[in-house]
């Protein structure tokens, strides 16, 4: 609704998007010389450069299409495992054995909780046989 008020329009319209890079920032000096100098992954340095990007877009007003949403929190994701040193294809750490004792103990108490709910409505259904009791 507010994309169509803002012009004035009962039909949807997309805005015309215009890029402009600010040439002298430091990142853009930075990426650029990166790039220049084959310094870096180009993986990595395009991935800098569409998060600078998606950025623009963002800080414009405009959403991201719903089509590349997966593939900016895949980019996201990359770029802090990069940041971080974290190679992309690191396996989960194995979980520690207090944490499966833990859910052992949590799956017990929830089996006797089940159990007195059962015992409760027994006990109602014997009182009272006109009584039905749901829980």
């Amino acid at each position: 609704i507010i994309k169509n008020q803002a012009f004035g329009s009962s039909y949807p319209q997309r805005a015309t998007k215009i890029l402009s890079i600010n040439y002298r920032h430091p990142l853009i000096i930075n990426l650029k010389d990166r790039i220049d100098d084959d310094e870096g992954d180009e993986d990595s340095l395009r991935d800098l450069a569409l998060l600078l990007f998606d950025q623009a877009m963002v800080k414009s007003g405009f959403d991201i299409e719903p089509d590349d949403q997966s593939e900016f929190a895949s980019r996201i994701v990359r770029i802090v495992q990069n940041g971080l040193d974290v190679p992309l294809d690191a396996p989960l750490m194995e979980e520690p054995e207090f944490a499966n004792t833990l859910d052992a103990d949590d799956d017990l108490e929830e089996d006797d909780d089940f159990e007195e709910e059962d015992d409760l409505e027994e006990e109602l259904t014997e009182e009272d046989d006109d009584v039905k009791v749901d829980l």
